[in-house]
């Protein structure tokens, strides 16, 4: 079976959907040998894997190269993917080509943010959404979702039924970590006190600027002496506000920013904060807050369904604003919280959604 891929997921650092997807591709080729992968974009992209099962499609005309990279998936891509005869697209990217014939698709939707929580978005992406997003779930022969709040708001919002629900999963290295190599690894990025940990990028819905807003207020009333706040993600868009609020404050206020860190580091700095924090607006499953429990850690995070599917019973769930992350912490700080950390039943392993999605692959055809 020839399976193309929206290649748009493998650009940049491997986060949120771009890890999602890689890791699904490696379940995909480790467990069913008889697929080949057909990777479409306009530029060069690192691919998931380098076997001969592999083959990357990218743009060679010297005046195609100058065109959007998003239009060149709508409108050239097709032409790619006939042309290697592929049994299934996969949009991977929450969208499909123009002009893919009688190739059947699959299309991911990890959220609704678009119609939800538009300010949220880069105003380029809002219009696309805005302008083919109802169109191709209608075109998809089967849709995928990642959680099952996605599922209900999709179905809600465009009448189209989810036939598969892929979670996500985590890496088994994601545990609770020895104490020696915990310091070792906080020590490199300069991470000496007790913290507040929160993993998001620089963008309005990860809800950072509430975050540190919430956190200042606690040390100038003194509820947090001797924490530090530690922000690991990148710089996003619209992060200037952000930026200059962290700037101000590093210093004075213990906030201490490591930019993006390495997926092998992650699980000693969620193994050595005292609490995560993931006060996002909204999120389609939220992946940090899985991986934070697989470490031990407790974790305070925002009240939406897809959360609480990604949290369980035993996080402590705000509203967030400024004064709902306050009361979190309090409540952490308190103690006036239980931690179980059951296994939740959609964490099991890449292998099993890898195992889902062969079989929506296969009912596609």
């Amino acid at each position: 079976m020839r399976i193309g891929i929206d290649g748009r997921v493998f650009v940049g650092t491997k986060t949120g959907i771009g890890h999602y997807v890689s890791q699904l591709c490696l379940a995909l080729e480790r467990s069913f040998p008889e697929l080949e992968f057909f990777i479409y974009n306009r530029d060069k992209v690192r691919m998931p894997a380098s076997s001969r099962r592999w083959t990357l499609r990218h743009e060679t005309c010297w005046w195609r190269k100058g065109i959007k990279v998003y239009l060149w998936h709508k409108f050239l891509s097709g032409y790619f993917c006939r042309k290697d005869k592929i049994d299934i697209y996969w949009g991977a990217g929450t969208s499909l080509p123009f002009f893919l014939g009688t190739t059947h698709t699959v299309l991911t939707v990890y959220d609704l943010v678009y119609k939800l929580y538009p300010q949220t978005m880069y105003r380029y992406n809002l219009w696309i959404f805005r302008l083919f997003f109802k169109q191709d779930v209608r075109r998809a022969s089967k849709i995928t979702t990642i959680s099952a709040g996605t599922a209900q708001r999709l179905a809600n919002l465009s009448g189209r039924q989810a036939d598969a629900i892929i979670h996500p999963s985590v890496a088994p290295h994601f545990s609770p970590q020895k104490k020696d190599m915990t310091k070792h690894c906080l020590k490199r990025y300069g991470i000496e006190k007790p913290y507040l940990l929160a993993v998001a990028t620089w963008e309005p819905r990860k809800n950072l600027y509430a975050l540190i807003k919430a956190y200042l207020l606690m040390r100038q009333h003194g509820e947090l002496n001797g924490y530090c706040l530690v922000l690991v993600g990148g710089r996003g868009w619209n992060d200037q506000q952000l930026a200059t609020l962290v700037t101000q404050n590093s210093a004075s206020a213990d906030i201490v920013s490591t930019g993006y860190v390495a997926d092998q580091d992650m699980a000693a700095i969620y193994s050595g904060a005292a609490v995560f924090i993931f006060p996002s607006i909204y999120e389609g499953f939220g992946m940090p807050v899985l991986e934070a429990k697989r470490c031990g850690t407790p974790v305070i995070t925002t009240d939406t369904p897809e959360l609480r599917e990604a949290g369980g019973e035993d996080c402590i769930y705000v509203r967030p604003t400024e004064e709902g992350i306050c009361g979190g912490i309090r409540r952490f700080l308190s103690g006036d919280y239980s931690m179980h950390f059951a296994p939740l039943p959609h964490s099991d392993s890449w292998e099993a959604g890898a195992a889902i999605l062969y079989e929506v692959f296969a009912d596609g055809q």
